[in-house]
C-alpha cells in the first residue's frame, strides 16, 4: 500500500502581455504578370516567417521587426524570385508586389531503337529533374512526352534484353 499523504494543486499565475508597437508589415500581391497566382510561397529569408498567396494572389506578415530583408517568392512551374533589400520601418506596411515567370514547358519526343537496328516496343522512358516523367514506347518505339518543364534532366531508357540507358545531363530548352 502506498503511504497517505495529501493531494495538492498547484497552478501558477501567469500573465503575459504582446506589445506590437515598434512592428512593421509587409504586404503584396503576386501575379503572372496579368493573372494573380495563389499558392505562392513567400518567405522573409532570414526569419522563419513565411505564407502562401490566398486566391486573388494576396499575402501578408503583419508583424515584422523594423530591417532590411530580402523576400523570396516560389510556386512550382515558376522561376523562384528573390526582392532584395525589402525595408520594413516600425508603425509602417511596405507594400512588395512580385511577378513570376513560368518556366517553359516543351515536347520531348523520339524513338527507341536497340543497338542491333531494332524498334523497341514497350521501352521505358524516364526523365528525373525538376519534374519527373516517365512513358512507353509504342509499337514503332516511339515515345511523346508533353509539357515537359525546362531544365536539365536524366534520361533514363530501359527494354527487355537490353543494358539500361542513362544521360544524365539532358537540356531540355526547346522541343526535342
Amino acid at each position: 500500500n502506498p503511504p497517505a499523504g495529501t493531494v495538492r494543486h498547484n497552478f501558477p499565475n501567469i500573465t503575459m502581455f504582446f506589445s506590437t508597437a515598434g512592428l512593421g508589415a509587409l504586404e503584396g500581391n503576386v501575379t503572372d504578370g496579368t493573372d494573380p497566382l495563389e499558392g505562392v510561397l513567400v518567405r522573409v529569408l532570414g526569419t522563419n516567417s513565411s505564407t502562401l498567396t490566398d486566391a486573388d494572389g494576396n499575402y501578408e506578415f503583419p508583424f515584422l521587426l523594423p530591417e532590411t530583408y530580402n523576400v523570396e517568392f516560389s510556386k512550382f512551374g515558376f522561376e523562384t524570385t528573390t526582392i532584395t533589400g525589402v525595408v520594413i520601418e516600425e508603425d509602417e506596411t511596405t507594400v512588395q508586389d512580385a511577378v513570376l515567370t513560368a518556366i517553359p514547358q516543351y515536347t520531348v519526343s523520339g524513338t527507341v531503337t536497340g543497338n542491333d537496328g531494332v524498334l523497341q516496343e514497350g521501352a521505358m522512358v524516364t526523365l528525373e529533374g525538376y519534374d519527373n516523367y516517365s512513358v512507353v514506347t509504342d509499337a514503332d518505339g516511339e515515345f511523346t512526352i508533353e509539357d515537359v518543364f525546362g531544365g536539365t534532366y536524366t534520361l533514363t531508357v530501359s527494354a527487355v534484353g537490353y543494358e539500361v540507358y542513362v544521360d544524365d545531363a539532358l537540356l531540355v530548352d526547346a522541343n526535342l
